[in-house]
C-alpha cells in the first residue's frame, strides 16, 4: 500500500497529530515567499535566461514525397501475373499476356515485368500495357547493395528514375526483390546494407519528384517462416505495399503437400503488425501437384478472400522445358488448373476486369 493509500484509510506511520510551530515562524516564511515571487515577475528582459536547447531528432531515413502510385483497390483485389512471353521480343511481351488474358477470361489489371540494371524503362512493350491502362509491377534487378549506397550507380539511378517518372501510367517498384535469398548473399550483403542501397534509391527519385511509384518491399514467403525476411524491412516510413513471393517449397517430395495458407501465413502475421496494403508478388503451385493443383489454387482463393489486407495478387505463368517440374508453374497446357483459376477470378472481387 502506498503512503497516500495509508493516508486515505488511516493506517500507516503518518504522526497521530502536529506540532504547533510558533506563529512568528509562519509569518516569516510567507514574507520570505511574497519576496521571491516580487523578485522573478520584475526581472524582465535584463535578466539572462538560461533555456535548454531543443532537442532536434536525426533522422534515420531521408525526407520522402507524398506517393502517388497505385492506390488500393476500394474492394477486392487487383489481378495482375508475370507471363512468360513465347517469343522474347517487344510484340511477343504483349501477345503472351493477351493469350493468357484470353484463357482466364479476364484482364489483368497489373502486368508483372522484370528490369535488369541498365536495361530501359518505358519499352514499347511497358509502353502498350501502360497506355491500355495496366499498372506495372516492376521487379528491378540493382546493383550490390554497397555500391549503391556509396552513390558509384546514383547516375543510372537517376536515368531509371527519370524514365519510370515519363510510363504514363503508375508502378509497383520492387528493388531488389527476394532479397532474402540465400542465393544472393553476395549482392545483398546484410540487412543494413540493403536498407541502405533502398533509402539511397528513394531519395534519389525523391529528388527526381517521381509520384508514379508505390515501394514495394517482396522478399519470399519463406524468409517469414524461418524469420530472416523482417531484417530487411525498411521501416514503415519508407515502404508502400508491403509483398512476398508464395510457393510450395518442397513440391518435387513424394505425398508432400503445403498449401497455400500454411504457406502465406508467416507473411500475413507479420505483416497484419504494419499499415500497409498486402501484395502477393508471385503465387503459384508446380506440376508435381498434378491433379491437387485445381484444389491448392481454390484454396488459395478461399484464404485470401478471408484477409482483406491481402489487396494484389499475381500469378507466376512460366514453365520452361529445361527446369524441373516443380519449376514449371504455368496453367496453360492444365485444363484442370486453368479452369480452377478462372473460377477463382470470375466475379467481382478479383481483378477490375470484372
Amino acid at each position: 500500500m502506498t503512503t497516500a493509500q495509508r493516508a486515505a484509510s488511516g493506517g500507516g506511520n503518518l504522526p497521530r497529530r502536529a506540532t504547533r510551530r510558533p506563529l512568528w515562524l509562519a509569518l516569516a516564511a510567507v514574507l520570505l515567499l511574497v519576496a521571491a515571487v516580487a523578485i522573478i515577475a520584475n526581472a524582465g528582459d535584463g535578466a539572462k535566461k538560461v533555456a535548454t536547447p531543443p532537442v532536434t531528432a536525426v533522422p534515420t531515413h531521408p525526407p520522402l514525397h507524398t506517393s502517388e502510385g497505385p492506390p488500393m483497390p476500394n474492394e477486392g483485389v487487383y489481378l495482375g501475373a508475370w507471363v512468360e512471353p513465347a517469343v522474347f521480343s517487344q510484340p511477343g511481351r504483349v501477345a503472351s499476356v493477351q493469350q493468357f488474358e484470353r484463357a482466364i477470361g479476364k484482364r489483368l489489371d497489373i502486368v508483372h515485368l522484370y528490369r535488369v540494371w541498365g536495361k530501359p524503362f518505358g519499352t514499347p512493350s511497358d509502353l502498350s500495357f501502360a497506355k491500355r491502362g495496366d499498372y506495372l509491377l516492376i521487379s528491378w534487378a540493382i546493383p550490390d547493395s554497397r555500391s549503391i549506397a556509396s552513390g558509384a550507380y546514383d547516375a543510372g539511378i537517376r536515368r531509371a528514375a527519370l524514365e519510370i517518372a515519363a510510363l504514363p501510367t503508375m508502378v509497383f517498384l520492387e528493388p531488389r526483390w527476394e532479397m532474402d535469398r540465400p542465393n544472393l548473399r553476395d549482392l545483398v550483403h546484410s540487412p543494413q546494407d540493403y536498407i541502405a542501397a533502398w533509402d539511397h534509391i528513394r531519395h534519389i527519385f525523391t529528388a527526381k519528384q517521381v509520384t508514379n511509384v508505390a515501394w514495394t518491399w517482396c522478399p519470399t514467403g519463406l524468409g517469414f517462416d524461418n524469420g530472416t525476411a523482417p531484417a530487411y524491412y525498411p521501416g514503415d516510413d519508407q515502404v508502400d505495399w508491403v509483398c512476398a513471393d508464395i510457393y510450395p517449397l518442397t513440391p518435387w517430395k513424394q505425398h508432400s503437400y503445403e498449401p497455400f495458407a500454411t504457406l502465406a501465413q508467416p507473411f500475413i502475421t507479420w505483416a497484419a503488425k504494419h499499415p500497409k496494403p498486402i501484395m502477393i508478388g508471385e503465387f503459384a503451385v508446380g506440376e508435381p501437384y498434378r491433379d491437387r493443383r485445381a484444389a491448392w489454387i481454390a484454396a488459395a482463393g478461399s484464404y485470401i478472400r478471408a484477409h482483406d489486407q491481402i489487396k494484389a495478387i499475381l500469378w507466376f505463368e512460366q514453365s520452361r522445358p529445361k527446369d524441373p517440374p516443380y519449376h514449371r508453374w504455368a496453367l496453360q497446357g492444365d485444363p484442370a488448373a486453368l479452369q480452377a483459376f478462372a473460377s477463382l477470378i470470375r466475379g467481382n472481387y478479383f481483378g477490375r476486369g470484372g
